[in-house]
């Protein structure tokens, strides 16, 4: 793989874990929303329903926001996405250079080492942000040019990556309703 490429891949990837960010960022809000909400609803209902004692699943859905805000401050969503764009930008602004550099051939190295720079000082995107630069380059002739094919191990981690941000969402946001039907 040339260098352009790679930099232009490691571009795409930081965009990709920057808008996942983002989104784990709103999700992370809503689920807090969520929790919430559930909370006031049940205290609604238990004080309006003598027969029905909600208090044990109140507390377990208080600590479950205590935990789940504790982890999503720790997380720093936010910040790390807008870090991960800062970095991008500027990959953005080195791959023009490499493309100048490139089309009159002029030595890189010094271009190289201002990309290590930058990905120095930023956290790397993950696995699943480069397997999805993969899956949308896929048909691409030039990425077939300068790629393995997208073969069946890939298709694999593209669909569990997809799967397992899915079924994470579907367990966060179904906790309260399991609580809720095994204490009635």
């Amino acid at each position: 793989m040339n260098f352009s490429d790679r930099v232009w891949k490691t571009r795409k990837s930081r965009i990709n874990a920057s808008e996942r960010l983002k989104l784990n960022d709103f999700i992370s809000q809503v689920l807090i929303t969520y929790y919430s909400l559930f909370i006031i609803v049940i205290t609604i209902v238990d004080m309006k329903n003598n027969d029905i004692n909600f208090e044990v699943l109140t507390l377990i859905l208080s600590i479950l926001i205590l935990v789940i805000s504790v982890f999503i401050f720790a997380m720093n969503y936010k910040e790390r996405s807008l870090r991960l764009q800062n970095t991008y930008i500027k990959i953005d602004k080195i791959s023009r250079e490499i493309s100048k550099k490139e089309k009159a051939n002029e030595d890189l190295s010094e271009l190289e080492r201002q990309y290590d720079e930058i990905l120095e000082c930023s956290e790397n995107h993950s696995s699943c942000d480069y397997i999805q630069v993969l899956f949308e380059i896929k048909d691409d002739e030039n990425y077939k040019k300068e790629n393995q094919p997208f073969t069946f191990i890939s298709w694999v981690s593209f669909i569990w990556c997809k799967a397992k941000k899915v079924l994470y969402m579907l367990i966060l946001f179904a906790i309260p309703i399991i609580t809720l039907l095994s204490i009635l």
